[in-house]
């Protein structure tokens, strides 16, 4: 079974090219899938890629939607 793939939060700030502070935001806020472990937080590359493509199909159907009529 091949090992799991873990990235820190520099890692996953320079993937989806944000600030590393908006990764520990998210952490923080539980918006993004990390684990905690002694005195780290680590993320789950397969978890993160998920998150990512859910992140991004919410973000197109929000854009897609109809608009309200005003």
């Amino acid at each position: 079974m091949p090992e799991r793939e873990y990235l820190t939060a520099s890692e996953v700030a320079k993937l989806l090219k944000v600030a590393r502070y908006r990764v520990y935001e998210w952490v923080r806020d539980h918006q993004i899938p990390h684990l905690r472990t002694v005195g780290r937080i680590l993320f789950d590359a397969i978890e993160i890629e998920a998150w990512l493509r859910r992140e991004r199909g919410e973000r197109q159907q929000e854009q897609s939607a109809p608009q309200g009529m005003n």
